[in-house]
């Protein structure tokens, strides 16, 4: 990575996993982490059916792990054409379904926990209010 792409004026595209349970053990939450590159001026996005979505800070992440990538201001600009706002809510509570079925507890755990922080979101959406009542308590609490 030496060359160019390091010394471009917007720095180098970082590509991550972002990962609930293993930033926790640095002591990072998923939206910590998003705020730390937004304040170096890079966003997060998903790269979904071709297009790369951006993952505000606050926005839930319905997989446990995920690999995003980080912009900084000259790579948006050359993306823009491939950049759009976020998620559509349909989509968002499809992917929640998806993981909330998995048979894995720790991602259950997740999901309980993430949708337990999202009130507002889980009010507008009987799918999601169903689904909250389905998945195990977080054994954190």
């Amino acid at each position: 990575m030496e060359s160019q792409q390091r010394r471009s004026p917007g720095g180098p595209a970082l590509i991550y996993e972002s990962n609930d349970e293993t930033f926790k053990l640095f002591g990072y939450s998923i939206g910590e982490m998003r705020r730390y590159l937004e304040s170096i001026d890079y966003q997060t996005f998903r790269y979904e059916e071709g297009r790369l979505l951006y993952c505000a800070p606050d926005d839930l992440q319905p997989e446990l792990w995920l690999d995003v990538v980080a912009l900084g201001p000259a790579r948006r600009e050359a993306l823009a054409a491939h950049i759009d706002p976020g998620w559509e809510r349909a989509k968002l509570v499809e992917r929640c379904l998806f993981w909330g079925g998995l048979e894995h507890d720790n991602v259950k755990h997740y999901l309980a926990r993430e949708l337990a922080a999202r009130p507002e979101l889980v009010a507008v959406s009987p799918a999601l209010r169903d689904l909250q009542q389905r998945l195990p308590g977080d054994p954190a609490n």
